[in-house]
C-alpha cells in the first residue's frame, strides 16, 4: 500500500540507515552505557538531519509535512531495527504545537527547533491504567491573573531527562488545556524508572505549579481537538513500530526453526510448528493492512481517524504480542536469554503495548466509538 515512489524511497532509506546504525548490537551498547536520556541522543540527531523529527511539521514552519503514511513507514523501520528514539512523542508534539505556531511567535520557534531534533517535549498525559483516557484527566489548570496553576500527577511520562520541557494536559472548567512546563519549576517533582527496554518512564507531580499564561498552547480549554489528532497519529506510529518489531521477531523465529534440529531434522519441518508460523504470518499481514489503512484514513478522512487508529493499535499490539509469545515458545528457554536477540524485541513489544494506550484500551475505545 505504498502509494508513490517518494514514500517507497523513504522506507528503503530508513531501513538502510538503521541497518547500519541500529539493531541489537547497537541496542546493547546503549543499554550498557546506561545514558540518562534512555536512548542514543547522537543517533536521534542523525535521524533528525534526515528529516524524521520534522516529518509531521508543516513546511511553512520548517518541517517536511510528509503525511501519516510517511510517519508509519519510518516508525515501522524503527521497530524492525530495535531503534530507541522519541519519534512518536515528537509526532504528537509537532501536531499540537503546529496549531499554535500558525499564529507565529515563540511557538513557531519551538516548532522549528523540534523539527531540527532540538527542543524535545516530554508528554505528561497519562494518569490512570487506561492510558490516554482524555475523559478521565484529573490534573487541574486554574487561571490566576497572568499565570496558570497546575495541580495533579502524571504517570508513564517518557523521555523526561532528555526533554527541554513537559507538555502537561490538564482540565479546566471549559475543557482540556495543554501547558508547556519547565522541569525545574518549583513544585515539579519527578520519579524515574527504567523500563524493560531501557527507555526511561517517569511519574511527575505538580504541587500548585505556577506557569506564565503564555505557556498555554492554543488557549485555555481549547486543547481537546489538537490533542486528539496528535494522539491518534502517535498511536498509529506506535502500532507501526510494533509491527516492525513483530516482523523482525517472526523472521528470527523462522531462521531458528530452519537451524534448530530435533530427532535429526530441523524443527521447522514439524507440521504443528508450520501451522503456528503460518498463522503468525497471516496475522502480521492483516495487522499491516490495518496500520496502513489507519494512516490513509488520518490523511483522507479525519472524521474516521479515531476509530481507524484504535483498530490499528489494537490489532498491531495483539498480533505483535502473539508473535512474541510464539517466538519464545519456538525458541524454548534460550529465547529469553540475553544471548539471543529475539528477547530484546519481545521486551520492546511489551513496553510499546502500553504506549499511547494498550490493545485492551483501544479495543474498548473502538467499541465505544461504534456505539457499543
Amino acid at each position: 500500500m505504498i502509494v508513490n515512489e517518494e514514500l517507497k524511497q523513504l522506507a528503503e532509506n530508513a531501513h538502510g540507515f538503521l541497518k547500519d546504525r541500529a539493531g541489537p548490537k547497537a541496542f546493547r551498547a546503549v543499554r550498557d552505557q546506561d545514558p540518562a536520556e534512555g536512548f542514543d541522543v547522537g543517533l536521534w540527531q542523525q535521524m533528525s538531519e534526515l528529516g524524521w523529527a520534522g516529518i509531521a511539521v508543516p513546511e511553512s514552519l520548517g518541517g517536511y509535512e510528509m503525511g501519516p503514511l510517511a510517519v508509519v513507514l519510518v516508525a515501522e523501520a524503527l521497530g524492525a531495527h530495535l531503534a530507541s528514539a522519541p519519534f512518536a512523542g515528537t509526532v504528537f508534539a509537532a501536531t499540537v504545537v503546529s496549531d499554535a505556531a500558525k499564529e507565529g511567535g515563540a511557538w513557531a520557534e519551538r516548532l522549528t527547533a523540534l523539527a531540527e531534533g532540538r527542543g524535545l517535549f516530554a508528554l505528561a498525559i497519562d494518569e490512570r491504567a487506561h492510558h490516554h483516557d482524555l475523559a478521565g484527566i484529573q490534573t487541574t489548570a486554574t487561571s490566576a491573573g497572568g499565570s496558570v496553576r497546575l495541580a495533579g500527577s502524571k504517570r508513564n511520562v517518557l523521555d523526561v531527562d532528555a526533554a527541554d520541557s513537559l507538555l502537561v494536559l490538564a482540565k479546566t472548567d471549559d475543557g482540556l488545556t495543554l501547558v508547556d512546563v519547565a522541569k525545574n519549576l518549583p513544585g515539579v517533582s519527578v520519579k524515574t524508572a527504567v523500563q524493560l527496554d531501557v527507555r526511561r518512564t517517569s511519574t511527575v507531580s505538580f504541587d500548585n505549579v505556577e506557569v506564565e499564561r503564555s505557556s498555554v498552547i492554543g488557549g485555555l480549554g481549547q486543547a481537546g481537538p489538537s490533542v486528539a489528532r496528535g494522539l491518534d497519529l502517535a498511536r498509529v506510529a506506535v502500532a507501526a513500530e510494533m509491527l516492525g518489531a513483530a516482523k523482525a521477531v517472526f523472521d528470527m523465529t523462522l531462521d531458528y526453526m530452519r537451524d534448530r534440529k530435533q530427532f535429526g531434522v530441523p524443527i521447522g519441518s514439524f507440521q504443528a510448528l508450520q501451522h503456528r508460523a503460518a498463522h503468525v504470518h497471516t496475522e502480521l499481514t492483516i495487522a499491516r493492512a490495518a496500520v496502513m489503512k489507519a494512516a490513509s484514513t488520518l490523511a483522507e478522512s479525519p472524521d474516521n481517524g479515531p476509530a481507524a487508529a484504535s483498530v490499528a493499535k489494537a490489532k498491531a499490539a495483539s498480533v505483535a504480542i502473539h508473535a512474541a509469545n510464539e517466538a519464545i515458545q519456538m525458541h524454548g528457554g534460550v529465547g529469553v536469554t540475553d544471548e539471543f536477540d529475539v528477547g530484546l524485541f519481545v521486551k520492546r513489544i511489551r513496553t510499546l503495548d502500553h504506549a499511547f494506550g494498550s490493545h485492551t484500551f483501544h479495543a474498548d475505545r473502538y467499541a465505544r466509538l461504534r456505539g457499543f
